[in-house]
């Protein structure tokens, strides 16, 4: 699927370029895809200079900001639970357990 997106981005890319003054609408039928693809793609690619290839195989899909990580006391408190499980639950907690 992935190759099929880059292949339509580099179609638009081409249209764009032999056929600049056409409306986003008729560059969408040309390369078979909606108006509002075309107007974000066409964004994309006019940002970036035209040697650039990487625009074409679209942006990260990982998280700009890592999830924050548990205070070392959190993770103490769920060890001890672990390792030291209150008498009356009368088994090893689990994940869901402690949490």
């Amino acid at each position: 699927m992935e190759e099929e997106w880059v292949v339509k981005r580099c179609q638009l890319r081409q249209v764009w370029l032999e056929h600049p003054e056409w409306s986003r609408q008729k560059m969408a039928e040309a390369v078979g895809c909606s108006k509002s693809w075309v107007k974000k793609w066409l964004h994309r690619i006019r940002s970036v200079p035209l040697e650039d290839q990487q625009v074409m195989y679209g942006l990260s899909r990982t998280p700009k900001h890592p999830p924050p990580g548990f205070s070392p006391e959190v993770i103490n408190k769920i060890l001890e639970i672990r390792d030291h499980p209150p008498r009356l639950l009368g088994r090893t907690p689990g994940p869901l357990t402690i949490l």
